[in-house]
């Protein structure tokens, strides 16, 4: 006591040096040590590649968003096959599981953000169900359980971008991410196009034979999903240096699907000039654009191509048409003799080679049809959870358009153009995939995932939530749009 003053005294805490600023210096000492410590026992390649994978993991703690980009690369531009040391690492699988890590610890632990609740994540579960149902039966069960692993980090790469694109920026980066993955590719492919006159340069790119860009083919199925975006990004984007760099990749995208000469990428190209057209907002504008990129597409290409294409009303000259009308065969047998559970999961060809080839043979050719493989290989249940998948995209689609009447200005017509490209890019995955055999290619699931990202974004954006909408929400909502959002 002082002066008649009461004052009470608290001891300050020691500060350390380790505190605040030091700490970050020490580790930088540290780390600096390590390094200069590894250069005389590491490989170089093997330090950059450790500083590489710290900085990456760091930055997914941080942010799992980026992680998630960081998937969509390694998954399109197949690292590990350009470098086959890096092939037993699994980088794919690996990185998926640490960006879902990361997401967890954000979400469940810390409660950093919500878990995005929606129907399709009981879809994605009825999948794996079927596709887990399906291995009781399966010829190979050890290449039904790979697929099934395959098909669960695809299911996991869709929850992440459901609950990790969020907002329309974060949906629009993906979007572009996805459209500049193809055109590297597809402009990759060009070069090697021009300089070998084969596609087949895509193997060079790192695509692999195992691959979902294994081929040709293949690679036409990207473009077809690609292409919608591109497309639509003409109509949605405000920026007039984006509109004509959409439109410049939207023809380097039909000049790549040429270079692949593949007939589904024709059929592709086809169906969706036509989807494209009814879904543009100005028929004119669309009409003239769509036309320009068909012309193009026919009179560039070489003669060969234009054989290649017309041989589709010949097939029945064709060894390769005639090899698939046999697959797809084999495959209604399947389904009429395991119509429940199908043979496996992942287990067509197998099952072709052992039990549905002529006597003395062994076919192991694939199903070439979607719709075929979800038959054969997972039954009527497989069917069916694959067909509510497609409607429900469609439906998500579809409540976006009219959410984005509520919100109206360049953010409401940039949802709906881009969600009339998520249709287009839905029904030109389907049409190329009648005759490949994409069941558990990402292309999908992908779709599937950003369809759903969209419409939660602009229910956000118009004010609504999906998981509990207040009555009072619906003021001034149009009745159509009110009965959707419950």
């Amino acid at each position: 006591m002082q002066n008649g003053n009461m004052l009470t005294s608290y001891a300050q805490p020691e500060r350390t040096w380790l505190a605040g600023r030091g700490a970050y210096i020490a580790a930088v000492i540290c780390l600096g040590v390590a390094l200069a410590v590894a250069v005389f026992v590491v490989p170089p390649a093997a330090i950059i590649a450790g500083v590489i994978a710290v900085a990456v993991a760091v930055l997914v703690l941080r942010e799992p968003f980026w992680g998630l980009v960081a998937v969509l690369v390694l998954e399109f531009l197949r690292l590990q096959q350009i470098v086959p040391a890096l092939a037993p690492l699994h980088l794919p699988r690996l990185l998926t599981l640490w960006v879902a890590l990361a997401w967890a610890l954000r979400t469940v632990v810390l409660r950093k953000a919500p878990v995005v609740r929606d129907r399709q994540h009981a879809v994605m579960a009825a999948i794996l169900a079927v596709g887990a149902l399906s291995l009781l039966g399966a010829y190979w069960r050890g290449q039904a359980f790979q697929t099934l692993l395959d098909l669960a980090k695809q299911v996991v790469v869709f929850f992440l971008i459901v609950n990790l694109a969020t907002d329309r920026r974060r949906v629009r980066i993906l979007l572009w991410s996805l459209v500049l993955l193809n055109a590297w590719l597809g402009f990759s492919q060009l070069t090697g196009y021009k300089l070998a006159s084969s596609s087949a340069t895509l193997i060079r790119l790192g695509t692999g034979t195992d691959s979902f860009l294994g081929n040709s083919v293949d690679f036409a199925v990207a473009l077809a999903v690609a292409l919608p975006f591109a497309v639509f990004f003409i109509f949605a984007e405000r920026s007039r240096i984006l509109r004509v760099g959409a439109l410049l990749l939207a023809g380097l995208f039909v000049a790549s699907l040429v270079a692949t000469g593949a007939r589904a990428g024709a059929v592709g190209l086809a169906v969706l000039a036509v989807v494209m057209w009814l879904k543009s907002p100005r028929k004119a504008v669309g009409f003239a654009l769509v036309a320009s990129l068909l012309v193009g597409w026919w009179y560039l290409s070489p003669p060969s191509y234009h054989q290649q294409v017309l041989s589709i009303a010949d097939y029945e000259q064709d060894p390769s048409a005639l090899g698939r009308i046999e697959a797809w065969r084999a495959a209604r047998e399947m389904l009429t003799n395991r119509p429940l559970t199908g043979v496996g999961i992942g287990n067509f060809s197998t099952a072709r080679a052992l039990a549905y080839s002529p006597p003395g043979q062994q076919n192991w050719l694939t199903v070439h049809n979607i719709v075929l493989q979800a038959g054969a290989e997972m039954g009527l249940l497989g069917l069916f959870v694959y067909s509510l998948l497609v409607f429900f995209v469609f439906g998500d689609n579809r409540r976006t358009r009219r959410a984005a009447e509520q919100v109206g200005g360049d953010a409401g017509r940039w949802y709906r153009n881009i969600a009339n490209a998520m249709d287009a890019s839905l029904i030109g995955f389907l049409a190329t995939s009648f005759f490949v055999t994409t069941l558990y290619y990402p292309h999908l699931y992908l779709i599937a995932g950003i369809a759903v990202a969209l419409k939660h974004a602009v229910l956000a954006d118009a004010g609504y939530a999906e998981q509990a909408v207040p009555q009072a929400a619906f003021a001034g909502a149009t009745p159509r749009l009110a009965r959707d959002m419950t």
